[in-house]
């Protein structure tokens, strides 16, 4: 059972890894298309990412498949990497042992590169934001004739604030 777990952990990490990779691959080009302002690119990128994120969400159902027959195993853990410490607590054969030293890099090779998506996502996010913002504040400038909008006026230019007046 030990070793069918594990040979079902590759089969899941080699899915995990191949996604993974092209996500990181795609958000290279999407940051490049944000830098060049290529709304046709980003449009395309789009599909794509959606497509690769419904893929790990199925890799997120997987991984959750393993961890419950690990458990049904009689290995009480609650991450990949602590299912793998376990089943090498229980094995003697060497060739073995290796083999899940390398899962184990893999593993963490894994958690990296999900917080570089992270990171990059972020970046994303950081700058789809802003230009949110500075359209937002186009469109008020052309909704006032090229004047700030009244409640940004006088109100906010003076000095003390409503708290401060409050308490006078």
């Amino acid at each position: 059972m030990r070793l069918t777990l594990l040979h079902e952990l590759t089969q899941f990490l080699t899915e995990l890894e191949q996604t993974q990779q092209e996500l990181l691959t795609l958000f290279a080009a999407k940051r490049r298309a944000l830098n060049a302002f290529q709304p046709d690119e980003l449009l395309r990128l789009s599909s794509r990412e959606g497509e690769l994120a419904a893929r790990l969400k199925e890799l997120v159902g997987k991984r959750n498949v393993l961890l419950n027959k690990a458990r049904g195993a009689g290995f009480a853990v609650e991450s990949l990497l602590e299912f793998t410490g376990a089943i090498g607590k229980t094995v003697g054969d060497s060739r073995v042992l290796r083999a899940i030293e390398l899962i184990q890099g893999r593993i963490l090779a894994s958690q990296r590169r999900t917080a570089a998506l992270q990171r990059e996502s972020w970046v994303h996010w950081i700058i789809s934001h802003r230009c949110y913002n500075h359209y937002t504040e186009l469109l008020e400038l052309i909704a006032h004739g090229g004047h700030p909008a009244p409640t940004y006026g006088k109100a906010l230019a003076t000095a003390g604030g409503a708290v401060l007046d409050a308490a006078a």
